[in-house]
């Protein structure tokens, strides 16, 4: 393919060339315009885990950065998986085990074995400079109570790793949540990805949370778990959740995503 701009056509999977011009800033760039950074962040994740599929040595493999709206691209059985998405708002209401859970919530926030570029304990997922804004801003709720995600132990140490959920409040909130959020579906389980309050206006933080979101879609197509997002919360709706939740009231609710094995 020759130097230059391209426009991509979903419905027919091809390309169409736009000028000659080209970023020069990396082999190649894939520039996302979005109404929001969370798509942006979700579609990321997806190209991610594409390009690492692709490596099949231990040079000259394909990497990627993201960057505001662009993801930028250098030398460096997911096809199967990304292919048959479960994103769905149908589901049994068989609860998720905590196996599934644990697959879930490390997939979209967990630790792995390698340091970020500042000495940080890694992630499962990219974060700008390495910063987790979701750090300790993940909630589970399901018929037990509410749940919070730790990954870094303690939360002010980004170096050291974790994997747990403490409970803040015992007992079943889901009708409330749902009473709280009327687009929510009737699911089994809700992760609650929140932001704090000083990073609702960053747009790294925010593509922060399309890219857990993606990556827990991903997991659960994988497993065979069902995913549904729902965005754009109102005023009322985060205040309403952080009540009746116990989450911490700097905690500012972004992403609800609704969980649970598929109806057949």
């Amino acid at each position: 393919m020759s130097s230059g701009r391209y426009l991509y056509d979903p419905a027919a999977h091809s390309l169409s060339n736009r000028t000659s011009d080209s970023s020069g800033k990396a082999a190649f760039v894939l520039n996302y315009e979005r109404e929001r950074d969370f798509d942006a962040g979700v579609s990321y994740m997806l190209v991610l885990l594409g390009s690492v599929s692709m490596w099949n040595g231990t040079g000259s493999q394909l990497a990627s950065c993201p960057k505001q709206e662009s993801l930028y691209f250098g030398n460096n059985s997911f096809g199967e998986v990304i292919a048959n998405l479960k994103y769905t708002s149908n589901f049994t209401g068989m609860d998720i085990s905590i196996h599934d859970l644990s697959q879930l919530l490390w997939a979209g926030y967990g630790n792995t074995p390698h340091m970020s570029y500042n000495e940080r304990g890694g992630l499962t997922v990219p974060s700008w400079y390495a910063d987790y804004y979701l750090t300790e801003n993940i909630y589970v709720v399901n018929r037990d109570g509410v749940y919070r995600y730790h990954n870094p132990n303690p939360p002010d140490d980004l170096t050291s790793r974790d994997h747990r959920i403490e409970l803040i409040k015992k007992g079943d909130m889901r009708d409330a949540l749902r009473s709280s959020v009327r687009e929510l579906p009737d699911a089994p389980l809700y992760i609650v990805l929140s932001l704090d309050a000083d990073d609702m206006d960053k747009w790294y933080a925010l593509l922060e949370a399309g890219v857990v979101a993606g990556n827990i879609l991903m997991q659960g197509s994988a497993i065979g778990v069902g995913r549904w997002f729902t965005t754009g919360l109102g005023d009322y709706e985060r205040k309403s959740m952080r009540d009746f939740t116990g989450m911490n009231m700097d905690d500012i609710p972004f992403v609800i995503v609704s969980t649970g094995y598929i109806i057949k």
